[in-house]
């Protein structure tokens, strides 16, 4: 039955998303095409502004995409579980688990599927599908980010060290940048997940409402959103605290450093999923004990 409610999920959505996509990779070809027409215009005043003009409208395209995919599913969640079609959707012989987690994982297919679109749209503007040059351009990245990133840390750390009388240096950049770039990535893959959870809930709780029940979800998504903030602030300092040892000594190492710094986005990260569970829990258990529809 979850195989069924996920088809009928997707199916709600497809027509919607489905122009979102079609939209960004029409852009893409239009900012293609205008940009072969300006070519020898590239070292020109008009070409620069040319230039910067497409980049910004590619940009807010992209952004605009994503934006509407959450708006999307966080719509189809809305209409079809707490307002008037939800009275249609609790009669179906199926569990509330089920229903929700299908609107889980439609909101994650879109996800990847509108990853896949920007891609195709970078694809396009490039002239190149191998994916080794969007490798490429992350390894350059990180090389960047790795300069500024040390820069910065050594700076910070003299700062603060000098006024008891130590100095270092940091050397091995990676060892700093790559536990930042893992936990970014693993934020990245489960962003849809932890959103949609909160949303979810958020809108659990407003179901318990009888008045303004759209308007107390929207304080309870904001309540909750600020919660996580101080409970992951609050966690990564608990971690660094507890696996500091001689990190503000002048002797400290770069895989200490790598070490220190893991922990902190390591223990941040459990304590995300953890919520992010909490609440899918959370949101079956109200609506399915406490389903209070208008």
């Amino acid at each position: 039955m979850l195989i069924k409610l996920l088809k009928y999920d997707l199916l709600a959505d497809y027509k919607k998303m489905g122009m979102l996509y079609i939209t960004l990779l029409i852009t893409s070809v239009m900012i293609k095409l205008l940009e072969v027409f300006f070519k020898d215009l590239d070292s020109t005043v008009v070409g620069k502004v040319v230039n910067i003009t497409l980049g910004v409208v590619l940009g807010l395209c992209i952004v605009a995409m994503f934006v509407m995919m959450i708006i999307v599913s966080i719509y189809n969640f809305y209409k079809t579980i707490v307002r008037d079609e939800g009275y249609l959707t609790h009669t179906l012989p199926v569990q509330t688990w089920q229903l929700i987690l299908s609107k889980l994982v439609t909101s994650y297919v879109w996800y990847i599927v509108s990853i896949g679109a920007f891609y195709l749209s970078i694809a396009i503007l490039t002239g190149d599908i191998n994916w080794m040059r969007v490798s490429e351009f992350m390894d350059e990245f990180q090389q960047g980010v790795e300069v500024g990133f040390t820069t910065g840390f050594n700076a910070g750390y003299n700062s603060v060290g000098s006024a008891a009388g130590e100095t270092m240096a940091i050397t091995d950049a990676n060892s700093l940048i790559q536990p930042m770039i893992n936990y970014v990535t693993w934020l990245f893959a489960l962003f849809p997940l932890m959103i949609m959870s909160q949303v979810y809930f958020s809108f659990a709780i407003g179901n318990l409402f009888n008045k303004s029940k759209l308007g107390m979800s929207i304080v309870a998504f904001f309540v909750l959103y600020i919660a996580q903030q101080i409970i992951g602030f609050v966690t990564m300092m608990i971690s660094a605290a507890a696996s500091a040892g001689n990190v503000l000594t002048a002797d400290i190492s770069d895989a200490e450093v790598f070490g220190w710094m893991g922990s902190m986005y390591t223990s941040s990260l459990i304590v995300s999923i953890i919520l992010t569970i909490g609440l899918y829990i959370g949101a079956n258990v109200i609506f399915t004990k406490k389903l209070n529809l208008e």
